[in-house]
């Protein structure tokens, strides 16, 4: 609805929009221009000031060019085209803000075409450069450009539109960053070849497309030379660290996970990319030679295949997330092969109790939404191998020769020995795989081998128990024993071999001697040394009683 119409250029012109009930205000307006006439150039000068009311917003446009004409009127050029505008308002970072635009714009309009060269965008330091052209402009326009954004400092970009500093762990984290591309499409897809895009000393190649703008479908291949994402993330609060490191993970205020949540985005999500690293950091994580596959579509997002080197070794799988299922559906294979753990877990968790060459692998599944569900509902197998290892704040030596003095005390005896200080246990053999139920991961398969000093003594340690991931406990056994290697390749057993607990939790495992497993195991030792000469076999003994003996003789091994 005109409210208000003042004849004349630089008067003033009001307008209502009912529909918002805004009020849009124009005034300013000049229009400068010689005579136009065809075949001859004419400079052209036009600026107005628009004002909005709610929310108070005032644009002021200034704009020069020059006007050509073909004589037969099929082409249409505005030359040394250039237009600034200036806009302030409340809702503006620091109340105003200033685009700049040039360009050399034809039309063909017999050829239907229509070309924009040497295009420049300006806003503060962000520059943006190129050329573009549309074929089929009044029909279905196709478009076919180059863009380039000239290098640019992100923390001194945000300071002049006045705008927060992005918080960065690294201070001197995006002081450079630049891109470049090639642009095609129509309208319903849009196509990026050439991407090149350098952030700091981080180089990232590649293409990417969008195909469908209702339904859109993603597609992308890109390569990243080496980055470290832990220099962009915030930096860590004094307090937020302090208060991790005194309280459990029960405690802490982070938010509660909601998987479902999470993955609400997926359901209309069709992506289909892959993407190389050479060198990547994140979490403290060191590694290199990235390769993925990543797909999704309808809420399902699959990573398959995944691999990369890892601490001196190689890791492979893949990972599968259903958001469309109720609830959420997790399912991971993974497996590593001759990863050192001591450099790893350093990294990872900043812990040093086990080093070695690992070779692990999982095969593991879940649902749920929360964290203690998706516990809850952990199943898999597990299966594990260290060599040339060593175990920080457990020591088995130790904990076997307490056991033999408090066995030998219980029968009366004396044992002078001095047990081993309270050092790591070092072993050339760590072997275990366990099955996962419900969050609860048991094992029965425990063999560690300690070699002795002497190159044929060895220290044998089998275990098996339960490790409880809900409640975070530990309800495992072992079986310390001395053995020496035949010359066939056999083991013979010497002395008692000294079972031992580990129970607690996580934080503060205990690894005590196990007192009624020793009993339990001299009592069958004295027991065996008793009825051996009777379970020996005789030629008196008729084929019934041989075979008894044969079956108690088996009771003892």
């Amino acid at each position: 609805r005109d409210v208000e119409r003042s004849r004349g250029l630089g008067d003033v012109y009001k307008r209502q929009d009912l529909t918002s009930q805004t009020d849009v205000t124009v005034s300013d307006f000049n229009l400068r221009s010689g005579a136009i006439l065809p075949g001859e150039p004419v400079k052209i000068a036009i600026g107005a000031a628009i004002e909005v009311a709610e929310p108070a917003l005032t644009t002021h446009i200034d704009s020069e060019s020059t006007l050509e004409i073909s004589n037969d009127f099929e082409r249409i050029a505005l030359n040394q085209f250039d237009l600034t505008v200036t806009a302030t308002g409340d809702t503006l970072p620091g109340g105003e803000l200033s685009v700049n635009l040039s360009a050399e714009l034809a039309a063909d309009l017999k050829a239907d075409t229509l070309t924009i060269d040497q295009l420049q965008l300006k806003l503060a330091s962000l520059s943006l450069n190129g050329d573009i052209s549309v074929a089929q402009l009044s029909q279905a326009p196709e478009f076919n450009g180059s863009f380039k954004i000239a290098s640019f400092n992100a923390q001194k970009l945000m300071a002049t539109l006045k705008l927060p500093p992005i918080e960065t762990a690294d201070d001197a984290a995006l002081e450079k960053l630049t891109a470049g591309f090639q642009v095609s499409g129509n309208d319903n897809q849009i196509k990026l070849d050439a991407l090149s895009i350098r952030v700091d000393q981080t180089a990232i190649d590649g293409q990417a497309s969008i195909i469908n703008f209702e339904r859109p479908a993603i597609r992308f291949q890109l390569a990243i030379d080496a980055i470290d994402l832990d220099r962009y993330l915030p930096p860590a609060s004094e307090s937020s660290t302090s208060d991790a490191s005194q309280s459990t993970g029960a405690e802490t205020n982070e938010e509660a996970l909601n998987l479902g949540e999470s993955l609400a985005a997926l359901a209309t999500l069709n992506l289909n990319g892959s993407l190389t690293i050479g060198e990547l950091t994140a979490a403290g994580i060191k590694t290199s030679d990235i390769s993925l596959t990543v797909k999704a579509d309808q809420g399902h997002l699959q990573v398959d295949p995944f691999s990369a080197s890892l601490y001196e070794g190689k890791i492979d799988g893949s990972v599968d997330l259903n958001g469309a299922k109720t609830p959420p559906q997790v399912a991971i294979t993974q497996s590593l092969t001759g990863v050192s753990l001591a450099p790893l877990i350093k990294d990872l968790a900043n812990v040093n109790q086990i080093s070695g060459t690992a070779n692990i692998s999982t095969t593991l599944s879940t649902r749920g939404n929360q964290t203690d569900e998706l516990t809850r509902n952990l199943n898999g197998q597990l299966k594990l191998e260290i060599t040339d290892g060593l175990l920080q704040e457990i020591n088995v030596d130790r904990s076997v020769c307490l056991a033999r003095q408090g066995l030998k005390s219980i029968s009366g005896a004396t044992d002078e020995a001095v047990c081993p200080e309270d050092e790591p246990t070092r072993f050339t053999v760590f072997e275990a795989s366990a099955s996962v139920v419900n969050g609860v991961l048991s094992n029965k398969d425990l063999f560690i081998e300690q070699q002795r000093s002497d190159p044929d003594k060895f220290l044998h340690i089998k275990g098996d128990g339960q490790v409880d991931l809900n409640q975070q406990q530990i309800d495992y056994r072992v079986t310390a024993g001395s053995v020496e290697k035949l010359a066939d390749g056999s083991y013979k057993q010497r002395g008692t071999a000294i079972p031992v607990k580990i129970s607690g939790n996580f934080d503060s495992p205990r690894v005590l001697p196990d007192v009624s497993g020793l009993v339990k195991s001299e009592a069958k030792s004295k027991l065996k040394e008793k009825l051996a000469p009777k379970l020996a076999p005789s030629d008196d003994d008729s084929p019934e009683d041989q075979l008894k003996k044969q079956l108690l003789r088996g009771l003892f091994n």
